[in-house]
């Protein structure tokens, strides 16, 4: 179900992803916009544990398996993603994920991500750091 040319295609489907479910239309536009779309080949390491995530991965066709330490924990199938976590913060990739199939993905860059949510790295950026540090905290009442 590739979306090459599908901005439409693209925003609905950025829709579905729990992150980015509160975005209104033209927010979720704007992130496809911006998103790339790459293809990887069976085999290929789509990201590398330990490296800078850099932004985040929506799987469009294909699969991939998520590998922490060499070991298989999961594996990725057309609708999932991954780097939730480093679209909102720099942090090193905590897991592997290489193809299994060819694999085209839907990629956003943290900087994007924050330039079409009008957010100022410089400022607002740590504020909002925060919230999503307290929100995975183990200890945060999520229901205050």
């Amino acid at each position: 179900m590739t979306t090459r040319g599908g901005l439409s295609d693209r925003a609905a489907m950025l829709g579905q992803v729990p992150l980015f479910a509160g975005l209104d239309r033209s927010h979720l536009e704007a992130l496809a916009t911006r998103a790339a779309e790459r293809t990887y080949s069976r085999g290929v390491a789509i990201v590398r544990q330990g490296e800078e995530g850099l932004g985040f991965y929506l799987v469009l066709n294909g699969t991939a398996d998520v590998l922490r330490s060499g070991r298989p924990v999961a594996t990725l199938l057309p609708g999932q993603f991954f780097g939730e976590s480093a679209l909102l913060k720099a942090q090193p990739r905590t897991a592997d994920v290489r193809a299994t199939s060819e694999v085209d993905c839907l990629i956003l860059d943290r900087q994007s991500f924050w330039a079409v949510l009008g957010i100022d790295p410089d400022s607002d950026r740590g504020n909002f750091e925060a919230i999503v540090d307290r929100l995975r905290s183990p200890h945060a009442n999520l229901t205050e």
